[in-house]
């Protein structure tokens, strides 16, 4: 009587961990980075473009193009941010929590202070074109922040995170604009926008700050892959002709992490 164990790992599917998932730090600073993100840009997508009508005195044909810049500098920004952020990672010259950190301190922090001189140029042009593609451009780092943390955090559910992470950043988009709308009701002048710039600016701070605070680019105990190891036992007996007949096979599971 012959005995063959074969041993085998199989990725064990396990709930996804709400409760986790909601009293996760980490995935709080998140929801921050991308809450406040996205008030800046929502406000700047749906305002800017009056902005430059108004106060800085585009024409509509100006005003498309010049409105594009700065996003062109945004999509190139974050390639670069991207790239240069793997290399740090890949080189071990920062760990995973500060290239995290630090691109969403740049990306908000920048952000902040950019639209804080915007309001400051008053109606210089090119000044206050140069500043939005700064700003805007800035924002690009975020895609090597918080836009890649859930990924550090839990890979496997990555794409639930997003899924409350992006729930929460649509409400931006609905109260920023309504609210730029009633700062500039009665009138857009340079004063009432600088209120509506120092708002964005606070904002993004505060996301920067609480980044600082609760940001982690390590893999959370929640979020690890857990396999299942399966150990089959074979018994065989020989037969006459000297070929091996199976009786029966024993399945033995255990969790190995």
């Amino acid at each position: 009587l012959d005995n063959i164990s074969v041993e085998t790992r199989v990725l064990h599917k396990k709930p996804v961990p709400w409760r986790q998932i909601f009293k996760s730090a980490p995935v709080w600073s998140i929801i921050i980075c991308h809450v406040c993100f996205n008030w800046s840009f929502y406000s700047l997508i749906t305002s800017m473009p009056t902005y430059m009508c108004r106060v800085l005195g585009f024409s509509m044909t100006e005003n498309g193009l010049l409105s594009s810049i700065p996003y062109i500098a945004q999509s190139i920004v974050g390639l670069f941010a991207a790239y240069l952020s793997d290399f740090v990672i890949a080189k071990r010259f920062l760990s995973t929590t500060s290239v995290r950190k630090l691109n969403n301190v740049i990306a908000l922090g920048g952000l902040g202070l950019s639209l804080i001189c915007v309001s400051l140029v008053g109606c210089n042009r090119m000044a206050a074109i140069v500043l939005f593609s700064v700003a805007i451009g800035l924002m690009g780092f975020s895609l090597a922040g918080y836009g890649s943390n859930a990924l550090d955090l839990a890979p496997i559910y990555n794409g639930n995170i997003i899924s409350v992470t992006n729930t929460a950043a649509t409400l931006p988009g609905i109260f920023g604009p309504l609210l730029i709308g009633y700062i500039t009701r009665n009138s857009s002048s340079i004063q009432n926008w600088m209120i509506v710039f120092g708002i964005a600016a606070g904002i993004a701070w505060f996301g920067a700050l609480m980044n600082l605070w609760l940001t982690s680019g390590e893999i959370q105990p929640w979020g690890r892959l857990t396999y299942m190891k399966n150990t089959n036992t074979i018994n065989s007996v020989t037969t006459d002709n000297g070929a091996p007949k199976f009786q029966n096979i024993i399945t033995n599971q255990n969790d190995d992490q």
